[in-house]
């Protein structure tokens, strides 16, 4: 799905610690979908790529937002970057 222009994404906290916002530059073509397990999220190539990243429990697409609920023991600072480069390479 790439595209030309060059996709940012800007992480944000939420209020639960083990939840993280992320806004991309431009629209990830989701109507609303919400994935709990990595079976649920095996025919759509983000939410399936993310789930694939150890300690990602759960993944809600909606328009131009994720927002990843992370495993309580895993951190952040580990599965962060993971993540954002998922991102990139399936988006583009």
């Amino acid at each position: 799905m790439s595209q030309s222009r060059p996709l940012r994404l800007t992480v944000e906290p939420t209020t639960d610690p083990d939840e993280m916002k992320i806004t991309a530059s431009r629209g990830l073509e989701s109507a609303g979908e919400n994935f709990d397990s990595p079976q649920g999220a095996a025919g759509h190539p983000l939410a399936g790529a993310l789930f694939r990243i150890g300690g990602v429990q759960r993944v809600y697409l909606l328009g131009n937002f994720i927002r990843i609920r992370k495993e309580p023991q895993a951190d952040w600072r580990q599965i962060g970057p993971a993540i954002q480069t998922r991102i990139h390479e399936v988006l583009g």
